[in-house]
Parts: structure tokens; C-alpha cells; sequence
């Protein structure tokens, strides 16, 4: 199952005045269960990143309650800020660049403390994905892997700040055409090896294809459909709502509906 961890990276003073307005109000950084916490975390924020859009008018009491409310059908996910003078050993983030103070951040499960700005996580968990399953064809013993993919659906969310709203449009274009080709060769490994990449053992398509290739040696080639269904969809929801916030995620929140891919691999016989 997909798990994901949001993140905000701060500087020192915007972190340390975030900490004490939780402890004002007696929210403790480290919590990771209540739905009150991601509304007064994410309130907290904007008021101290967006003084000029922030809502509070009567303190962080104000934001409490206004939070909570917003967030009674957890339409806002728990954030862990990091100061960005003290990002914590073995986190990485996209082309390995320092995160942008203030933008919400996602890591998850397939690929740990690898953290993506929220508007292109969908996009690079499908990278994650392609390169799991690579990785597991190429410890099948691959000899070449050839697929076209074609995005059925892509979605994208705008947001504009104006005064003291911000304005949410979103964008949506069906592309049913689109295609794009991977081809790769590979040398012949000594033996075979499986993967266990979370991604292919949460996938019960995927860890059946590798269990079959594993153990039927004589199989020299497959060809394959494969349809990546959107397991992220509430990220636009939640992107629209912290957008509302006036709390940066990157951009353009970027998904798809469905990705389908036509595979086909050769195989060395091992």
C-alpha cells in the first residue's frame, strides 16, 4: 500500500516562530495521528509564510478552530516541518536540489526520504514505478525491454494569489493520444534475482509476473498490458486545499487518471 509523509522545509526563523505558535496552542510538531494538528499546522504556516493572506485575526485560538473545522473530513494532510538548516541524514530530494523554504514536500513508501515537491509527485511516482519494474526485469535475466505508454487523462491545478484569496482554477485536458517509447538492451546477468521493491510486492500483478518468470526458466519472451491506475487521486483535493492556504506546492499540481502500457521483453535463457 501506498504510504505517504508530507514535509515543509523552513527557515530557522520561520520554524522556530511555527514551533512556538503550536505550543500556544499546545500542538506538539512531532504528532502524527490527529486531523487537529494537520489544521493547525497548516494554518500556522500560511499566517507566518502569507502574514497578508492569513486569516488569524484573533491569534492562533482563531486558527485552531477555523482549521479543524476546514479539516473534519481530513481534507488536509499532517505536514512535519524541518528547518532547512537541519534537514535529517539520508533525505533526497528531485535532481537533488535543496527544497524550496515554505513548498510542501511528499516522500513515500517505494522510494523512502525522497522527498517531491506535491505538485510533481504524481508524475515522479510513475518514474518510480517504471524503474521498479526495469529492475525487477533486468534481475529476470531481461535481454530487452521495449513498451509505449499513452496518458489517457492528465490533469493539472493553477492557483493565483490575489489580495487576501486565492484563486483556484483547474485545468483539465484528455490526451488519448499521446504515446512515448522506452527501448533498452541489457548483457546477460549469471543469475537470476528477485526484486523486492515495495512497489512490486504491493503489486499482486507484478509480484505474480515475477514469480512465474523466476520459476519458469524456459520463458524466453512476454508481452503485456499493463494499466497504472491513479493511486494518488486525492492529491488534488488536498493540492486545491492547501493552495487555498496560500501555502506554495510547486507549481501546477500535475496527474493522471490512467496510464496504459503496452510491454514487451525478450529474455536470456538462464
Amino acid at each position: 500500500m501506498l504510504k505517504l509523509n508530507y514535509a515543509v522545509f523552513l527557515f530557522r526563523e520561520h520554524y522556530d516562530a511555527l514551533e512556538n505558535d503550536l505550543k500556544a496552542i499546545d500542538i506538539n510538531i512531532n504528532e502524527n495521528t490527529k486531523a487537529i494538528a494537520a489544521g493547525a499546522i497548516i494554518g500556522s504556516i500560511a499566517s507566518i509564510l502569507h502574514p497578508v493572506l492569513s486569516f488569524v485575526t484573533a491569534g492562533t485560538a482563531f486558527i485552531t478552530s477555523k482549521m479543524i473545522n476546514h479539516n473534519k473530513n481530513n481534507e488536509l494532510p499532517l505536514i512535519k516541518p524541518f528547518c532547512i538548516d537541519d534537514i535529517p541524514k539520508g533525505f533526497s530530494f528531485v535532481n537533488d536540489f535543496t527544497p524550496t523554504p515554505g513548498v510542501i514536500y511528499v516522500a513515500c513508501n517505494y522510494k523512502p526520504n525522497y522527498y517531491i515537491p506535491l505538485a510533481d509527485f504524481q508524475e515522479q511516482l510513475v518514474m518510480i514505478k517504471e524503474e521498479a519494474i526495469q529492475e525487477m526485469m533486468r534481475g529476470l535475466g531481461a535481454k530487452t525491454i521495449s513498451w509505449t505508454k499513452k496518458a489517457l487523462r492528465d490533469s493539472s491545478i493553477e492557483a493565483t494569489i490575489t489580495g487576501k484569496k486565492a484563486k483556484i482554477q483547474f485545468q483539465e485536458q484528455l490526451k488519448k493520444n499521446r504515446t512515448r517509447q522506452f527501448n533498452r538492451k541489457y548483457d546477460k546477468p549469471s543469475v537470476k534475482k528477485k526484486s523486492i521493491h515495495p512497489f512490486i510486492l504491493d503489486s499482486m500483478e507484478w509480484s505474480k509476473y515475477q514469480d512465474s518468470r523466476f520459476e519458469d526458466g524456459a520463458l524466453t519472451e512476454s508481452e503485456d498490458i499493463w494499466i497504472d491506475e491513479d493511486d494518488f487521486s486525492v492529491g488534488a483535493s488536498i493540492a486545491e486545499n492547501i493552495k487555498k492556504q496560500g501555502i506554495g506546492i510547486g507549481g501546477a499540481y500535475k496527474y493522471h487518471i490512467r496510464m496504459e502500457y503496452d510491454i514487451r521483453v525478450e529474455y536470456w535463457n538462464i
